[in-house]
């Protein structure tokens, strides 16, 4: 299993233990912060629902702004700030914002998640890992809905609920890092033997994001690009070599100004 899958897993779980408490906490927040009953109770898990149906609307144009790690990171933010707000407001137009907001990120971080599996799972074993991650985040649910409910009834419903605004903070600071370019697990490793060579990595999840990084470079790599082909020759290599979890790039450049290669596998 690779290590974007374990990662996804990980923050699945995490993500599961710790967003629940919205939930599940929601019916002691309106008996004892907002004094209301059933009504009050529907309108609040509308919010939820409104959130979420126009976090799924505008998902697209979102994730055309921002990196996918960034936004699940953004959208676990998103629910803590809900757990936050019910914890220590008593007005319901506020809570109803808030509820609001945690539906949002609660959409926008399941999805996210979900995509980032399938596309770092083989084909061949994708079915084996959407089941193991779901019953991870399952798992995370339902324990998270005891957890938090006993910390409730023996301490009391804020601390449950800052409890898990920290978890889900938490979550939101395991974001993978990424370069600018949007690749991942960059590396730079010099040739012991040969001192003068030195070896960068990173990998993408496809090879169709690997073609779509080659036409995200920045302006000032497109223009150090165009002036080193002026003084040496850049010669590149493809060749392409199926891993369990996606594809590895390298690019190996000598100081000699001889020879620039790119490999793909």
């Amino acid at each position: 299993m690779s290590s974007e899958i374990k990662a996804a897993i990980a923050r699945g779980t995490l993500f599961g233990l710790a967003s629940i408490s919205i939930l599940a906490l929601l019916p002691l927040v309106v008996r004892d912060h907002l004094e209301g009953g059933l009504i009050v109770y529907g309108a609040l898990l509308a919010a939820f629902g409104m959130g979420a149906f126009t976090a799924g609307l505008s998902s697209g144009y979102l994730r055309r702004l921002v990196t996918q790690d960034r936004l699940i990171g953004f959208a676990a933010i998103g629910c803590a700030v809900c757990c936050l707000s019910l914890s220590f407001t008593s007005a319901l137009p506020i809570a109803a914002v808030a509820l609001a907001l945690g539906g949002a990120g609660w959409l926008l971080t399941w999805t996210g998640l979900d995509v980032c599996i399938q596309l770092a799972s083989p084909r061949w074993v994708a079915g084996r890992t959407l089941s193991v991650y779901y019953a991870f985040s399952y798992g995370g649910m339902a324990a998270g809905s005891w957890i938090w409910g006993a910390v409730a009834q023996n301490y009391s419903l804020t601390l449950a609920l800052e409890g898990a605004a920290g978890a889900l903070l938490l979550a939101a600071a395991a974001a993978r890092v990424q370069s600018r370019a949007g690749a991942r697990n960059w590396t730079l490793q010099r040739n012991l033997q040969t001192p003068n060579l030195w070896t960068e990595t990173f990998r993408t999840p496809t090879w169709m994001d690997y073609l779509r990084l080659n036409h995200r470079l920045t302006a000032w790599t497109k223009s150090w690009l165009n002036d080193f082909s002026l003084y040496t020759t850049a010669s590149i290599l493809h060749t392409r070599r199926l891993r369990s979890s996606g594809r590895q790039l390298n690019l190996e450049r000598r100081d000699a100004p001889s020879l620039l290669c790119l490999v793909a596998d």
